[in-house]
């Protein structure tokens, strides 16, 4: 049977919650470390060298190679001289230092973002209603929930 099919009382019973009080405020840190923080897990972020590959299979990128290939072996072949290839090399360096630069700063402002909008819940614990951070509840809290709260 799923848990939606179950009554309000099985589930208060099964959970070892009291709809009165809610949970024990002791039961609570043997409750989080037996099912972990009430969040998504983080992927963890690219290294520098993928997000640099990533950004190496841009079309204007593989334009820019193509012509530093092409540059270097009419230098060799040719003239001798390898300054276009070194010219478009170097601007190849920055446009990738560039771009990882910024996917690397838009990342870290995606997280200070995250960390100022992390969402509260009024719950019953211990027959006391506590705002406490959304990460925090476990299975078997009792849920307050008021006009505009976020679900």
């Amino acid at each position: 049977m799923s848990w939606y099919e179950k009554s309000r009382e099985e589930l208060i019973l099964k959970l070892g919650s009291n709809t009165g009080a809610g949970l024990k405020p002791n039961s609570i840190p043997a409750r989080q470390r037996k099912y972990g923080k009430n969040q998504f897990k983080e992927p963890e972020p690219d290294s520098l060298f993928i997000m640099a590959l990533r950004h190496m299979k841009n079309m204007a990128t593989i334009i820019l190679i193509i012509a530093a290939v092409l540059s270097l072996l009419m230098g060799i072949f040719y003239d001798g001289d390898l300054v276009k290839f070194f010219v478009i090399l170097g601007i190849i360096i920055l446009n990738v230092t560039l771009a990882v630069t910024q996917e690397r700063g838009a990342e870290n402002a995606l997280a200070a973002l995250k960390k100022l909008s992390s969402p509260s819940s009024l719950v019953l614990r211990g027959g006391r209603r506590l705002e406490i951070p959304s990460s925090e509840l476990v299975p078997g809290d009792i849920l307050l929930l008021r006009t505009g709260d976020m679900i």
